[in-house]
């Protein structure tokens, strides 16, 4: 697994669109080096804080 390791719950949550608690900045950092996108492109793409 190894880039992924410790986003597995996170990630598990984010593909039912739940966001809380929401990705830190970590958490965005380690998926974006998975997906060769910049961790600021992928907060862009998540609705903003709070959101239900």
């Amino acid at each position: 697994m190894g880039k992924l390791a410790g986003l597995e719950g996170a990630i598990a949550r984010w593909e039912k669109f739940y966001l809380n608690p929401f990705p830190s900045g970590e958490q965005l950092e380690a998926l974006g080096m998975v997906l060769g996108v910049e961790a600021r492109q992928l907060r862009e793409m998540l609705p903003p804080v709070g959101w239900r």
